[in-house]
């Protein structure tokens, strides 16, 4: 690793689109790797900041960061079954939502005053 090619942990930050406290969690908890440090001070390869980025982006799509470890840590494909279980998951959840929704907007829509004896609000 070259010295010219490491980033600040604020460079890195920046770069990944994390918060510093974020990438420093990160680093505390394994998530990104082996960090080297200079005078005390954290710095990052691009690698790392590909990494971060990474992170990101599966958080972004609802994944924990125990189900990313996971991802990252499985040198064998495995990992696409976690992410069809998170589909079949998400799936669910979205239907459930829309159930929710739908029942949401019956009552709105009802007309009623009497909001206890209500027939929008199917109770089923």
């Amino acid at each position: 690793m070259m010295l010219e090619k490491l980033l600040t942990i604020g460079e890195a930050a920046t770069s990944s689109g994390v918060a510093v406290s974020t990438l420093r969690y990160y680093d505390e908890i394994g998530m990104t790797p082996s960090v080297v440090r200079i005078g005390g001070k954290r710095h990052f390869d691009r690698e790392s900041v590909q990494r971060l980025s990474f992170i990101q982006h599966c958080k972004s799509v609802g994944l924990s960061l125990g189900e990313i470890r996971t991802i990252l840590d499985d040198n064998s494909g495995g990992w696409h079954e976690l992410v069809a279980s998170k589909i079949v998951e998400m799936t669910a959840t979205r239907d459930s939502f829309t159930r929710m929704i739908s029942k949401l907007e019956s009552i709105k829509n009802c007309g009623c005053t009497d909001p206890i004896n209500c027939s929008g609000a199917d109770r089923s």
